[in-house]
């Protein structure tokens, strides 16, 4: 919905209010820009089913850390 970006937020949760609707939203961000809503930290990142990273060394420690399991 936005990328730091307050105005267009609350923008879209208006409609979404006046409809009872607010339920079905969510702010956040795909975007790793540092703007917007940050997770607190990223303990993995999995792309398709597939590992493409493990600890983050950029964000703030993640309070808990993924466990790979073999099988």
């Amino acid at each position: 919905m936005h990328n730091g970006y307050e105005r267009a937020a609350i923008q879209k949760l208006r409609p979404a209010e006046n409809m009872k609707e607010l339920h079905r939203v969510i702010l956040g961000t795909d975007a790793p820009a540092g703007l917007g809503v940050q997770p607190p930290g990223i303990g993995m990142v999995v792309i398709d089913g597939q590992i493409r990273c493990q600890r983050s060394r950029n964000t703030p420690p993640a309070t808990r850390i993924p466990t790979i399991i073999e099988g």
